[in-house]
């Protein structure tokens, strides 16, 4: 059946016609607009029949999509338009792909059908040269944004925001002024250029995180979105992460436990108005670090990958949530691959993660995503 809003999506720089990231002003704001507002790639779809709950569809010129992409079908005509919306395949093949419908009744699709790499489910709120303002298209969100300013070519400026009135006026920023003068940093490129840079994005319609390979070898890893809050009263519990210089190796500090630097939320739990620091914990084996543990993997016996949630604490002091589908391993990041796809996670049974290697301000770590959803 039809994918809801809080389904994830996952987005990389080797899918085809994919948008670029480059040393270039504009690059980020295209490529997140791309993935989380728009969608990309679309195909003509020659034809979509349904048999038995599965729908089958054919793109003769040849098939892009492959199994567990989220896309969207549009243009469906007649007693089966209730194939238009988002579908997460079961398969991908040289021109067909197939799709989970249901109760949906057999028969062929009528119209002129189109599908495209679906968006996360965000919206532009406001835009300008080089610059956008995000929000979750999704009502039952914060509804917090994050303005991008990507004037820059080798990194953009990174400000949240309670709410805006254009894409340069906001009230209740995180980080202030005081805390970081023009806001925090994200890393594109250690070049000016048109070098394109390896990329990942996995988002629901609440919360995304990014990974950049700024030089092409070492990532660095952001978030910006809802947690999942401990209060559920608790409408700061929105958390941005972000470079406080113009260091690009300093910016990947996503990975850091027990620090403050580089994470910023709107306000405080009490819901006083001004932005405060926020601190990541996970449990004691992940070291210094998430990915820093020194567990064997695979766990003898059992042959499991164990990892923990990500906590997220205002000051460490008070916890305001959990990072929605971030994990952290309490292996070493050296015995694990990055990108490997990993299905024997202990505890969380019938779920796809990928392993994401990063940088931190301590060194190289790694913690999995859950690809399977929902995170909420």
């Amino acid at each position: 059946m039809a994918i809801i809003n809080n389904a994830v999506r996952s987005y990389n720089s080797t899918m085809p016609n994919g948008p670029q990231l480059a040393g270039t002003a504009g690059s980020l704001v295209a490529l997140l607009k791309a993935c989380l507002v728009d969608g990309f790639d679309p195909r003509s779809v020659n034809s979509i029949s349904v048999s038995g709950g599965i729908a089958t569809a054919t793109i003769s010129a040849g098939n892009p999509f492959a199994a567990n992409d989220v896309i969207r079908i549009a243009g469906v005509t007649g007693a089966l338009s209730a194939l238009n919306g988002d579908w997460r395949l079961s398969s991908g093949a040289a021109t067909t792909f197939t799709f989970d419908v249901g109760s949906m009744p057999d028969g062929s699709a009528a119209g002129t059908m189109t599908a495209l790499r679906a968006p996360a489910g965000w919206v532009q709120a406001f835009s300008a040269t080089n610059k956008a303002a995000f929000k979750s298209g999704d009502v039952t969100a914060t509804g917090k944004l994050l303005r991008v300013d990507d004037s820059i070519a080798t990194y953009a400026r990174v400000i949240g925001y309670e709410t805006m009135s254009d894409v340069d006026t906001g009230t209740g920023p995180f980080p202030t002024e005081a805390l970081v003068a023009g806001g925090g940093y994200w890393g594109k490129s250690s070049a000016a250029s048109g070098t394109a840079r390896t990329w990942r994005i996995r988002a629901d319609a609440g919360g995304f995180e990014i990974s950049v390979q700024y030089d092409g070898t070492t990532w660095q890893t952001h978030w910006f979105g809802d947690l999942l809050r401990e209060s559920p009263t608790d409408e700061a519990a929105v958390l941005l992460t972000c470079g406080e210089n113009t260091s690009l190796s300093a910016m990947g500090n996503l990975l850091t436990v027990n620090n403050n630097a580089g994470r910023f939320m709107p306000r405080a739990y009490s819901q006083a108005a001004g932005a405060v620091r926020a601190r990541e914990f996970a449990h004691p084996l992940t070291g210094s670090g998430v990915g820093f543990g020194g567990l064997d993997y695979p766990a003898p016996g059992s042959g499991l990958l164990y990892v923990t949630p990500i906590e997220i604490w205002e000051n460490g002091a008070v916890i305001r949530g959990v990072l929605p589908g971030v994990y952290g391993p309490l292996h070493s990041q050296s015995q694990l691959t990055d990108g490997a796809l990993e299905t024997s996670i202990a505890g969380l049974p019938g779920r796809r993660f990928v392993v994401q290697k990063s940088n931190s301000n301590i060194g190289p770590g790694a913690f999995v995503i859950d690809t399977t959803g929902p995170w909420r």
